[in-house]
């Protein structure tokens, strides 16, 4: 199967970081420890794993993160044990050809989304499971980091996938692969928004207009339509697809404290030094952006007692100020992935709540695929999609 993947290369990391400001081509370059080759396909690794043939396959900030090598190796993560090779590509759409003599859930022939896309006791076969695990949390597994390589098993970035029965969920038949490949990065916008979920006459922010910021808004205005929601977007064409999906405020510019102010009826102190500080803002804040320019904002811009979510990650240790969190008693809330969720007192995971929703015609995602490219066009899609401001993408994929 051809594929791409990042091999944990340390001379290759360190010299294509050093040549990458001069030669911007060594990312796609042999000295990189991301390649595109064509691997031997492996046998299922157990009775209860599966293979499936991409159709559709995500094109995910985190995915490019390691990809242009942006992951700072000091960061919490990195100090944990892993796979040697990381197979790029988790927002899936596919269909199984084979499974395993003692799979019972799926059959050949279904389309299936990937959903347990982390290590965890399920496809490890852990028993008893982690209490993360047995909750449904499997992204908080304890046992992320035990060692289980099953060799080459392919990612969403590859022709096929290999995997583990209870990694996978099947998508009900009325759900188009459009739909269905979007339904990943969807589930990391809903579960953000189950750990604080909106309330009637809420006045929140959703920091960040990529497509997570994007859905974050969708979802927050059709979970709550008395909520208001605004959206700092920085391109014209995200401002025009907030818009379209619902989003009582554009904020942008450079003078987005007296917005802040204006839109929460918020007071606006400056201090020496370009410090602001705003007494009054929003109940709840989604920071899909999630660096340290942007936390720091966030926290001045939520009302006391209020709750600043962070959506998006910056795979990079940060600095901000964390002294709204005392004196304002702001909460800062850490959202991972997916998981489970309770909704109107009913247990499911965040992929069946937005399937649900799906199906319940509460979500449109026409239009937020803006581009598709064929896997071995990569470098073309890479780098188009690295300009967004030229490129105008909100979601690409390849196409299988």
């Amino acid at each position: 199967m051809k594929s791409i993947y990042f091999d944990l290369n340390i001379p290759k990391f360190l010299l294509t970081k050093a040549l990458s400001p001069l030669w911007k081509g060594a990312y796609y370059s042999f000295i990189s420890p991301v390649s595109y080759s064509d691997l031997e396909d492996i046998a299922l690794p157990g009775p209860k794993w599966v293979r499936i043939k991409n159709r559709l396959s995500g094109i995910c900030g985190s995915d490019l993160t390691l990809f242009f090598l942006k992951a700072n190796p000091k960061i919490s993560a990195a100090a944990l044990p892993g796979m040697s090779r990381i197979f790029l590509g988790h927002e899936i759409c596919g269909e199984v050809i084979e499974v395993g003599r003692d799979v019972s859930k799926i059959k050949t022939g279904q389309r299936v989304v990937f959903q347990k896309i982390m290590p965890s006791c399920y496809d490890k076969e852990i028993e008893p499971r982690c209490c993360h695990c047995r909750a449904g949390n499997y992204t908080l597994c304890e046992n992320q980091s035990e060692v289980n390589d099953v060799g080459d098993v392919g990612g969403g970035w590859s022709e096929m996938l290999v995997a583990h029965e209870s990694q996978l969920l099947p998508i009900p038949e009325d759900i188009s692969d459009d739909e269905a490949v979007l339904i990943e990065p969807a589930a990391v916008c809903m579960h953000a928004i189950m750990l604080r979920p909106p309330k009637p006459g809420d006045n929140i922010l959703v920091v960040g207009a990529g497509i997570i910021g994007l859905l974050t808004l969708h979802i927050l205005k059709r979970m709550e339509p008395s909520c208001h929601v605004g959206i700092v977007a920085r391109y014209d064409f995200q401002k025009d697809r907030a818009i379209k999906l619902g989003a009582d405020h554009i904020m942008a510019g450079n003078d987005l404290y007296s917005e802040v102010a204006k839109l929460t009826n918020g007071k606006l102190f400056k201090g020496m030094f370009d410090n602001k500080m705003i007494l009054g803002g929003f109940d709840k804040i989604f920071d899909c952006v999630g660096n340290g320019a942007s936390i720091h904002d966030a926290l001045r811009w939520c009302k006391a007692g209020g709750s600043v979510i962070l959506v998006g990650i910056d795979l990079n240790p940060s600095k901000f100020d964390y002294t709204p969190l005392a004196l304002q008693e702001t909460e800062l809330v850490g959202s991972f992935c997916h998981g489970m969720e309770n909704y109107n007192g009913e247990q499911m995971s965040s992929f069946e709540l937005v399937i649900k929703f799906l199906k319940e015609n509460k979500l449109d995602f026409t239009g937020l695929i803006t581009h598709r490219y064929k896997l071995d066009d990569y470098k073309n899609a890479l780098t188009e999609i690295s300009k967004k401001s030229e490129s105008g993408t909100i979601k690409a994929v390849f196409e299988h």
